[in-house]
């Protein structure tokens, strides 16, 4: 797939100009291809709106205890089972 022509983003931008373009309430539907004209360069193209989903792990709220470990930084400290950090700052 060429990436250049598949654009995934928070806002409706342009395939062939990057420009931004207004939704106007034309596209309503989610994972339907709605056909747009760019306000910009006068081309058509699809637009279709997802649902997308960040997940993220910590240990403490099943209960768990973090196991932090020392990263590149003296003060950053990432557990072992979860993505989570933590910061200390001794001195400060």
């Amino acid at each position: 797939m060429n990436m250049k022509y598949h654009i995934g983003c928070l806002y409706i931008k342009c395939p062939y100009c990057d420009s931004i373009n207004d939704n106007d309430g034309q596209v309503t539907e989610f994972e339907e291809n709605i056909e747009l004209e760019c306000e910009t360069c006068g081309k058509h193209f699809y637009a279709k709106a997802m649902i997308s989903y960040d997940t993220s792990s910590d240990c403490s709220i099943n209960g768990e205890d973090h196991e932090w470990e020392g990263s590149t930084s003296e003060t950053l400290f990432n557990c072992k089972n979860c993505c989570q950090y933590k910061v200390e700052m001794e001195g400060f």
